[in-house]
């Protein structure tokens, strides 16, 4: 929720606005979900690198990589993924107390997803000398071949506009709109096209103290996420050297009953000019909550930042 992705928007570089200090990122974001029903439950891990490879005053060029690794059930699914990124942003409008710049941006991703059969077990696999289940016995079903891979191609756009002490930003992303496809068994399906935007307004109220409001929300086929949110800014020191970030927000989701609240989301974390840092915790206040055990999930995400020598 504090951190922006190139895995959501290859225009989310570390370069947010042209003309900045920024010059590159290297960034790690784990997230452990569920873990109260079994170890290894659900998790993922995503590494960012990107670099500015070139700055003016009115424009820049971007390019990076990201790899992502999602595991199930302890590794008896796993979809991995690396991709390309590459953006470019471009200066508007640049007047003293109005400012504005269009980002674009696209990406070419390589995934693989693949299922460990030897970890799947059926009713026929149950022991019932030794009352536990063994894979070691047949299961009498058809062997799995589920390890494809497939390329993506990926597109995002990213508005920003400060007008005096109100900065706005609106961006626009899509990934799989190539609808690769996948499938076992000879019964092949495309994956559908994901469709990620945010909105976002920023009151800068003084030199310290910066209120945002964003809402974020994600739509693939018929799964639908609305995550509306508040995050405040306060600055430590006079040279905005260090800044404490916490923010609050909600997860809408689609279910069968239609939408509905799915988990409150709390983040916090510290920036400094070299380095961010940041926590959140998603807690679940859905029926989900029940068969979950009460467990959410929880995020962390470390990077260093590269700046220019000023």
């Amino acid at each position: 929720m504090l951190s922006r992705s190139s895995y959501d928007n290859p225009t989310f570089s570390s370069v947010t606005k042209i003309g900045d200090n920024n010059t590159g990122r290297v960034s790690l974001t784990y997230r452990d979900q569920w873990n109260n029903i079994s170890k290894g439950a659900y998790s993922s891990a995503l590494v960012e690198a990107d670099y500015s490879i070139y700055q003016s005053g009115v424009d820049n060029w971007n390019g990076g990589l990201f790899f992502y690794n999602d595991v199930s059930n302890s590794g008896i699914y796993t979809i991995t993924g690396a991709t390309l990124v590459s953006s470019y942003g471009r200066k508007l409008m640049n007047q003293r107390h109005n400012k504005a710049s269009l980002f674009l941006g696209a990406g070419l991703g390589y995934h693989n997803t693949n299922i460990s059969s030897s970890g799947l077990w059926f009713g026929r696999q149950y022991d019932q000398s030794i009352f536990e289940v063994n894979t070691d016995l047949s299961s009498g079903e058809p062997p799995l071949a589920d390890n494809l891979s497939y390329f993506s191609i990926d597109f995002g756009i990213r508005l920003i506009n400060e007008f005096r002490n109100i900065e706005t930003e609106f961006a626009l992303a899509t990934a799989h709109l190539n609808n690769p496809t996948i499938g076992s068994f000879d019964n092949p399906e495309s994956i559908g096209t994901r469709v990620t935007g945010l909105a976002s307004i920023a009151i800068k109220v003084n030199r310290s103290i910066i209120h945002q409001f964003q809402t974020k929300f994600i739509s693939q086929v018929r799964a639908l996420q609305v995550i509306p949110g508040y995050i405040l800014k306060l600055s430590v020191d006079d040279y905005d050297d260090y800044q404490l970030l916490v923010g609050a927000g909600l997860r809408v989701v689609n279910n069968i009953e239609g939408l509905g609240a799915e988990s409150l989301i709390f983040s916090a974390g510290i920036q400094s000019s070299s380095w961010i840092g940041s926590i959140s915790y998603d807690l679940n206040v859905s029926d989900l909550n029940f068969h979950t055990r009460g467990g959410g999930a929880f995020e962390l995400t470390l990077g260093y930042l590269l700046t220019r020598p000023q």
